[in-house]
């Protein structure tokens, strides 16, 4: 009988020790999530795509000031001949309020077969005749996600992708 308690004694032991660095550990964690140390919403990825004849190289959602907000995609043609993209629309949700941006592009940008170009809108957010439905919530550092990017195309239809951003 003496050897049982001996065993249950080593195993409390191990579980008091090791128990209480663990909980002490997952505090230090929880600590450093809450003041901002450890973001874990910063951490995920910016996703950009758009589909045939079109490929997205990069895009980047800038907050110029509380009435305008900035597009650029680098755009890849890898079809057969020349694109005339005339408009942009930004559709998704800024944490719960959906958001939708769709504006002219003026003059039309033209990329030609196998040739990569910026295309930059710039967006109204406010105002008397804004360029965005729900653009009250863009703001610096908010994260637009579960995003639809559509670039139209003259004489041939749109290219539809996805889009995810933390504004900057």
């Amino acid at each position: 009988m003496k050897r049982k308690n001996k065993k249950g004694q080593a195993a409390m032991e191990f579980l008091m020790t090791y128990g209480w660095a663990i909980l002490i550990a997952i505090i230090a964690i929880a600590a450093l999530i809450a003041f901002g140390v450890l973001n874990v919403g910063r951490t995920a990825a910016n996703v950009c795509t758009l589909g045939p004849p079109l490929e997205a190289k990069g895009c980047y959602l800038d907050y110029i000031n509380s009435t305008t907000t900035k597009l650029q995609v680098a755009v890849h043609n890898g079809g057969d001949g020349a694109v005339t993209i005339e408009r942009v629309s930004l559709i998704g949700k800024i944490g719960k309020e959906q958001v939708s941006c769709t504006k002219e592009i003026n003059p039309d940008v033209t990329i030609q077969e196998g040739e990569e170009k910026p295309v930059v809108v710039t967006f109204t957010t406010t105002g008397t005749s804004p360029d965005c439905t729900g653009g009250d919530h863009i703001g610096e550092g908010k994260r637009f996600k579960d995003g639809t990017i559509t670039l139209y195309i003259k004489d041939r239809g749109a290219s539809t992708g996805t889009f995810t951003h933390t504004i900057i």
